[in-house]
């Protein structure tokens, strides 16, 4: 089960509204709960399973103005995560996070090519993410080859969070 809602509309507390506090967390986090509660039953009956949560670098390590809510909701997938293994454990069922970068979906393309090229200059490997990028981490986190791994997050975003400055991306 991959659970991998995400929204995160741009409003700054001052202006926030908690109805839409409330429905990010709903779709972020609560989404994830629900979706995890309601597999339990399929992996019971299984005898084994697999959760992958997509979280997001936003909340955990970074933070950016407007998304106080998204941010607050990723990082309360992890939080989420860690007592979920523990507890999925007894259906020989794992749970792990990716926490994406910037990945070239809608959202960034709504943004214009100018902000998507400022947005690509501060990642290392000087570029966006795909959305296979994150597949690719999530179809490990599914497999087999993963059977022992759970509680764990895995960041894939080309590097973006290693940099300690625009000024250090200068030197590369």
């Amino acid at each position: 089960m991959c659970a991998n809602a995400g929204a995160f509309p741009q409003t700054k507390m001052v202006d926030m509204d908690p109805s839409e506090w409330d429905q990010v967390m709903a779709t972020n986090l609560r989404s994830s709960f629900l979706c995890v509660k309601a597999s339990i039953p399929h992996f019971e009956k299984a005898g084994k399973g697999r959760v992958v949560l997509t979280s997001s670098i936003t909340g955990p390590i970074t933070g950016f103005p407007g998304w106080s809510h998204y941010g607050a909701s990723k990082a309360g997938q992890l939080g989420f995560l860690k007592t979920a293994a523990m507890e999925l454990s007894r259906y020989n069922t794992t749970i792990t996070a990716v926490k994406p970068g910037n990945i070239c979906t809608e959202g960034l393309q709504d943004l214009g090519q100018d902000n998507r090229e400022t947005i690509a200059a501060s990642i290392p490997l000087k570029r966006l993410g795909d959305v296979e990028d994150i597949g690719n981490a999530a179809l490990f986190f599914a497999s087999d080859e993963a059977g022992y791994i759970t509680g764990q997050q895995v960041v894939v975003d080309g590097g973006q969070i290693i940099p300690e400055s625009l000024e250090a991306m200068e030197e590369i």
